[in-house]
């Protein structure tokens, strides 16, 4: 987890990587900062995700998939556009390369980043990004997903485990390292209909390697938060296995059991 000194270690790191690097201080984020900004950005994931022997340690910038720095590209634009609507002022006070940083830290709930500035607004915007996760895939590549209701899609991608059917990953599917996810435990009443969400997924977590007991015992750290972030009242769904699915005949690593987009937001709005 990042400390108060993350952006000066950061400008350590990143000046020991590249010798011409300079942090500059309240420059004024333009357009053409942008791919400084996304460096900045997938610099802070790897180093704030990893540590301590992670697989990610030994990754660069480089080894990170296109699609993942498209996908972060348009994060940063997106928290961009809405600070320079909400936050013009606060926005001013971050040159490319810490504002990068700050909002890796921050969508991912480290306790650093804006949230070392007291700057309240800022941060609110990054957390409203969602955390993004970051993984090394089985073709060494790195690769960053949101936890956005669909998750992200992966193409031909081989399964993770050796016991997953290679034809659910022919075509579009789920991530095939997931082993939990959240599903919709009844239909849903929305404006004098029943929405068809019984049984069907909103979420997904990749949780190998970790201690069964200790997924239990701290359910709000490692489910109930992320579902809150979603704008999904945790009462409307339950955690379960890939096991728990396979057995009642639903496959979790295919879309179609998944609530679509526009699905989605009738639950959601069907909630409040």
């Amino acid at each position: 987890m990042a400390t108060s000194n993350s952006k000066q270690r950061l400008f350590e790191v990143m000046g020991k990587v590249n010798k011409t690097f300079k942090p500059r201080l309240n420059e004024e984020i333009g357009g053409s900062d942008i791919d400084n900004i996304v460096n900045s950005y997938l610099e802070t994931a790897l180093w704030a995700e990893g540590g301590d022997g992670h697989e990610l340690d030994n990754k660069s910038i480089y080894d990170i998939d296109k699609n993942s720095v498209e996908k972060s590209k348009q994060d940063i634009m997106k928290f961009i556009q809405l600070a320079q609507q909400q936050a013009p002022e606060e926005l001013t006070q971050y040159n490319a390369e810490s504002l990068g940083h700050n909002i890796w830290l921050s969508r991912n709930g480290h306790g650093a980043g804006f949230f070392d500035d007291n700057n309240d607004q800022l941060q609110d915007i990054a957390r409203d990004l969602k955390q993004a996760d970051i993984y090394v895939g089985d073709d060494g590549k790195v690769y960053i997903g949101g936890a956005e209701p669909m998750n992200e899609k992966i193409i031909g991608k081989k399964p993770t485990r050796k016991s997953d059917d290679v034809s659910y990953y022919k075509g579009e599917g789920a991530f095939p390292g997931y082993t939990h996810f959240a599903v919709v435990k009844a239909d849903t009443p929305f404006e004098g209909q029943m929405l068809p969400t019984a049984n069907k997924i909103v979420n997904g977590w990749d949780y190998r390697g970790e201690d069964s007991e200790d997924l239990k015992a701290d359910k709000q750290h490692y489910f109930t938060q992320d579902i809150k972030d979603m704008d999904i009242k945790p009462s409307s769904v339950q955690i379960v296995a890939t096991a728990y699915l396979k057995k009642r005949g639903i496959d979790p690593y295919t879309y179609d059991n998944w609530l679509g987009n526009e699905l989605m937001g009738k639950f959601v709005q069907s909630q409040y």
